[in-house]
């Protein structure tokens, strides 16, 4: 089978998540952090044909490099690699038992959902940056009872004050007071798109048609 450029974004963006991955026939992959702090699932345009591991995806994903347009054969024991030009990497499956976090095998059901909205990619990609330039950890988003505010802020612990810098942007109306707080790194390892996101007071979902992502809330959220 032909590895397109979709299906390597979604490898690559997977590796930042989790430096393994255990691979099911069909054309869904998902995965999970240590912490379980995100899970991802996408649908791909391609399907594999069999089950195998990969323990450091990262390797997996530089073999896949070495090739234009890869062609990908599945044995019971490697992946081989291969283009139009005659060059070929073998490469060996892992023992399932090296990857230690796995996804769960049941789908996940968010639990009460207390907003939802569309969340553009230009806005997402910009509150990320911004944390990022202005060295905040955490991205959150608030309810004011009148204006839903997706921003960058530093969130201090128990009666701390926040003195630093913050960055905000309103991304529509709403009519509930809430805030939910989340980690910066974590909301920055999901792929680039426009999302419906749902938020209950355990976790967000980031979804579209062939991706959704769960991203656990902090507690220092309010609802």
């Amino acid at each position: 089978m032909k590895l397109d450029s979709y299906t390597l974004s979604v490898l690559k963006n997977f590796s930042s998540i989790n430096p393994s991955l255990l691979v099911k026939p069909g054309n869904v992959l998902a995965t999970i952090n240590a912490s379980r702090s995100i899970y991802a699932r996408v649908t791909l345009p391609i399907e594999f044909p069999s089950r195998f591991a990969v323990h450091d995806l990262s390797k997996f994903i530089s073999a896949l490099s070495l090739f234009d347009g890869p062609e990908l054969t599945i044995t019971d024991k490697s992946v081989l690699i291969s283009d139009s030009t005659g060059r070929k990497v073998n490469y060996f499956h892992s023992a399932e038992n090296t990857i230690k976090d796995h996804p769960p095998e049941k789908e996940v059901v968010m639990p009460a959902i207390e907003v939802s909205f569309k969340l553009l990619d230009k806005v997402l990609k910009d509150v990320i940056k911004a944390a990022y330039v202005l060295g905040l950890s955490n991205i959150t988003i608030t309810g004011d009872g009148t204006d839903l505010i997706i921003g960058a802020e530093e969130i201090k612990k128990g009666s701390e004050q926040n003195s630093s810098n913050t960055y905000s942007v309103r991304i529509g109306p709403t009519d509930k007071t809430f805030k939910a707080v989340f980690k910066a790194d974590i909301i920055s390892k999901v792929l680039a798109g426009d999302y419906d996101v749902a938020i209950s007071k355990q976790a967000a979902r980031f979804s579209d048609s062939n991706k959704e992502y769960f991203v656990a809330v902090e507690a220092t959220s309010a609802f």
